[in-house]
């Protein structure tokens, strides 16, 4: 489970919008991803070598697109580790990767105050990489999180 300690007012108003979009994540319906689903039952040992040191423009977190112009970003590295960029403030912490598997957390990072738009994409994100239980590349190229009930929670295109 995915931990973000945060301290003073911003880190109170930051807990409380993170609750706030914990409890409607859990209400709400997310579409299903046929193709993140199909690459999953078709994923080998080898697949999981294809997140190794590999970079990720996030375009999706729960069906909202990123915002345009604060690119959103994940990097893989060779040591089990994850890191990068919510569009505001930068992260990084450990990851699992199996063969269809991904565990990420505890995360820590910047605390920079941005606007509420990109202050709720950060939590948007934290929220989805808490809830990723597996993982998927499409016939796109693209990476999927998938969560427990096979929802996309996130989608994102190789960094060129």
């Amino acid at each position: 489970m995915t931990a973000f300690v945060t301290h003073g007012l911003y880190g109170r108003r930051l807990c409380l919008l993170a609750g706030i979009v914990g409890l409607l994540a859990g209400c709400t319906m997310l579409s299903h991803n046929s193709d993140a689903t199909r690459s999953l039952s078709n994923s080998t040992e080898d697949q999981a070598v294809v997140l190794r040191n590999s970079h990720w423009l996030i375009e999706k977190i729960f069906q909202n697109k990123a915002i345009k112009g604060y690119p959103a970003t994940l990097e893989f590295t060779e040591t089990d580790h994850i890191s990068g960029n919510s569009g505001c403030n930068v992260f990084h912490g450990a990851v699992a990767i199996d063969q269809n598997s991904i565990s990420v957390g505890p995360l820590a990072g910047t605390r920079m105050a941005c606007s509420d738009q990109l202050m709720a994409q950060e939590i948007h994100l934290y929220t989805a990489i808490d809830l990723a239980q597996q993982w998927a590349i499409d016939r796109q190229g693209r990476l999927h999180f998938v969560d427990v009930s096979g929802k996309t929670v996130l989608s994102a295109s190789p960094a060129d």
